[in-house]
């Protein structure tokens, strides 16, 4: 079985659970749903060789069984194979390999609906599961749906708080809701807000391109995280993600599961927005070597940089590298195109056309190379295309099915570029060539 994915675990809202309906549990309403987040994700079709043969995608394959025997035996659930793996009397306990169990009410609610007869309510026991069944996502998504915008936010906040804490920061986060984010960091109250008025409006622009029929306004804010050091930033990562942090990692972005979050460290490590030059009296119009305030790109532009990210990755877990990291560098740029890091991506981006860009590019597509020249080149490609008179229209269109066919690109180009690889990279790169080659 998969990470669990509890339906049972849906926002609380102070009540106490309520007891089943007076009809009893239906399959089809509380015990597919738990198969579908937990269990079909190892036990399936083209799994089950190596998952004890068993197959939970309809009815009919959990009645059968794997290779143990039938799934459950109708009103004997402690002779049910199903509900003996979940309570962890047979081993090994499923969901295997999790960082936890399901809930005691999940399981025992298998075991009631075993015991009363494991009754079919459905009308084709061949059917897949999740052609009837709601996702543990579709069912909280329902939850939330019934709470009210501040019960909503107060969730967000306990979550944030709670995560904070694991970064090891001492301060006590500042907690401020915008439209689609809610920041938690301790900054200038002028940068909280322009922080705050920026994501909100960057966020449905990234959406307008990388998701077009996707929603342009989240049920739940998603929690901003924003670090004064780095140190705090990188045992956020550690406790939230279970992984180290890469020397070059400024972000990271988890928009996909429940309770959202982005986390970002602040370029100017919490200080004030450093005066414009017109304000700068009384010193030197040379950049000083000493001059703290001096970052390579603003907040806005990096948080925007992790939005894309992360809103590409939750269209599609095996979405190209060279995509998601020159979607998020895109968007970054706009926010801040002067800026030392948006002339590095385009420095870069022109040494690996010297390099041989046909050749470079083409390791990129396939997932070879450094992430910086990854990163580079795929900010070349998307620039070029939004760029282009004749690609700006078919950009999102473009995105869109590469997120849903990774392996097609080849194809992709030709139905919604009118090219070939060969003509798309000698484009791209002459665009590389003739716009970042004129700031070298």
């Amino acid at each position: 079985m998969s990470e669990p994915t509890d339906p049972d675990s849906t926002p609380k809202t102070g009540e106490t659970p309520t007891a089943p309906e007076k009809d009893g549990l239906k399959f089809s309403r509380d015990i597919a749903p738990i198969l579908v987040g937990n269990c079909i994700g190892c036990h399936n079709e083209k799994a089950m060789a190596k998952n004890g043969k068993l197959d939970l995608t309809t009815f009919e394959k959990l009645k059968k069984g794997g290779a143990g025997g039938a799934g459950f035996v109708a009103g004997m659930p402690e002779e049910s194979h199903l509900y003996l793996r979940l309570t962890g009397d047979e081993t090994p306990r499923m969901p295997r390999n999790a960082n936890r169990q399901l809930s005691e009410a999940a399981i025992e609610k298998v075991g009631a609906w075993v015991k009363a007869g494991a009754i079919f309510d459905g009308t084709d026991p061949k059917a897949l599961l999740t052609s009837y069944a709601a996702t543990p996502e579709q069912l909280r998504t329902a939850e939330l749906a019934k709470l009210s915008v501040a019960d909503r936010d107060k969730l967000v906040e306990a979550k944030g708080l709670e995560r904070w804490k694991k970064g090891n920061a001492k301060d006590t986060p500042q907690v401020t809701p915008g439209k689609n984010f809610m920041l938690f960091g301790v900054l200038p109250k002028e940068r909280v807000n322009s922080t705050l008025k920026l994501a909100d409006a960057q966020y449905p622009k990234i959406i307008g391109l990388i998701s077009p029929s996707g929603s342009r306004e989240p049920l739940e804010k998603i929690g901003l995280y924003v670090f004064n050091e780095r140190s705090h930033f990188v045992e956020f990562v550690r406790s939230n993600e279970n992984r180290e942090v890469d020397k070059l990692e400024q972000g990271t972005a988890n928009l996909g599961d429940a309770e959202p979050y982005i986390a970002v460290v602040d370029p100017l490590g919490g200080r004030d927005e450093p005066a414009s030059p017109a304000r700068r009296t009384g010193r030197s119009k040379k950049k000083s070597r000493d001059d703290s305030t001096d970052a390579d790109r603003s907040l806005g532009g990096l948080i925007t940089d992790y939005i894309a990210t992360g809103v590409v990755k939750r269209e599609s877990e095996k979405a190209p590298v060279w995509l998601s990291l020159g979607l998020g560098s895109f968007f970054g740029s706009r926010v801040d195109p002067r800026s030392p890091n948006t002339q590095q991506l385009r420095r870069a981006a022109f040494e690996q056309f010297e390099l041989g860009w046909t050749n470079r590019a083409n390791d990129a597509l396939g997932g070879e190379g450094k992430p910086e020249s990854v990163r580079a080149i795929g900010f070349g490609i998307i620039e070029a295309l939004a760029m282009g008179p004749q690609t700006r229209a078919a950009l999102p269109q473009f995105v869109k099915d590469l997120l849903e066919n990774p392996a097609k690109l080849d194809d992709i180009l030709k139905d919604t570029l009118g090219t070939d690889r060969a003509q798309f990279l000698a484009g791209t790169g002459e665009f590389v060539a003739t716009q970042y080659g004129r700031s070298r």
